[in-house]
């Protein structure tokens, strides 16, 4: 739906989403997380994921699911349009109507022709994109007019919370739009968005750095698995040669075992000979005295 009025000059989203992505890809929470029932539609927006609470729910009842911040957006826009005529704001995220005019926003008329929403909660660390149309009333999906220029891109961090007020230009210059804190005045939607993908790209570096460190490690480890593996082949080498020495000892044993016997044999032969000889004597002598 929203590619049949982005500009030939807008915003480079899909830079912007391919940045946040990488550092998203890290592991890293560039988008926003926020729950939301199944029935809701999610389109493609710039590093925003989901949580299927119905899902959670049946999965585990006893599940808890963590709870998101969310802001409190106030959108505004100066626009003159004519009686029967009604300004919508669509977007992004679910709570801007996924690109889908017929869940647009209605914006209504106050004093000076500014016409303003109701309070929109969006999960913080978004980044969302919108813009303005003019329809005629009750007819949200008759187009009349889109507002100029780009597609508006409003980018939402920790220190917005709890409201935020944002005020735009209906020919669509970032510059001419204003964020307003609760505390006052806050950068430029441009500002914004550029120290996001600041913030991005150093999540990626730090992300690329610890993914280094961690290559490094694993290197570490492998060395240490394979001098493991060499050790325990030389271990089990050593053990083959105790065992062939065992058996080699068991063998020179045993050959010693026979010669003994051998010998042990043979002294006795020799003990029996020398006694049959000394008979024989005792008898000689025993005629000669006679």
């Amino acid at each position: 739906m929203h590619g049949d009025f982005v500009d030939s000059d807008a915003v480079d989203v899909d830079g912007v989403e391919s940045r946040l992505s990488r550092s998203s890809g890290f592991g890293s929470n560039a988008g926003a997380l926020y729950a939301t029932d199944a029935a809701d539609e999610v389109v493609s927006s710039v590093g925003v994921s989901k949580v299927d609470v119905s899902a959670l729910r049946a999965r585990d009842s006893n599940a808890d699911v963590e709870t998101v911040q969310l802001i409190a957006c106030k959108f505004q826009m100066r626009k003159q349009i004519t009686f029967g005529e009604e300004l919508r704001l669509v977007g992004s995220h679910a709570k801007l109507g996924a690109w889908d005019m017929s869940k647009s926003l209605t914006l209504t008329w106050g004093e000076g022709d500014v016409w303003t929403t109701d309070d929109i909660e969006l999960p913080v660390d978004g980044v969302f994109i919108y813009k303005y149309a003019v329809v005629p009333a009750g007819q949200p999906e008759q187009v009349k007019q889109w507002q100029q220029g780009n597609n508006q891109v409003l980018t939402l961090s920790s220190e917005d919370h709890p409201r935020l007020w944002v005020t735009d230009a209906w020919n669509g210059d970032p510059n001419m739009s204003n964020i307003y804190r609760e505390g006052g005045l806050s950068d430029s939607k441009e500002i914004r968005l550029i120290n996001r993908v600041k913030e991005a790209d150093n999540r990626v570096k730090v992300a690329e750095t610890q993914v280094k460190n961690l290559q490094g490690d694993l290197k570490l480890a492998n060395a240490q698995v394979n001098a493991l593996r060499e050790e325990a082949r030389l271990a089990a080498n050593v053990r083959i040669a105790l065992k062939e020495q065992i058996k080699a000892e068991q063998r020179r044993s045993n050959v010693l075992s026979s010669q003994i016997d051998a010998w042990k044999e043979k002294f006795l032969q020799i003990s029996d000979g020398s006694e049959g000889q000394d008979g024989a004597m005792d008898s000689s002598k025993k005629r000669t005295t006679r």
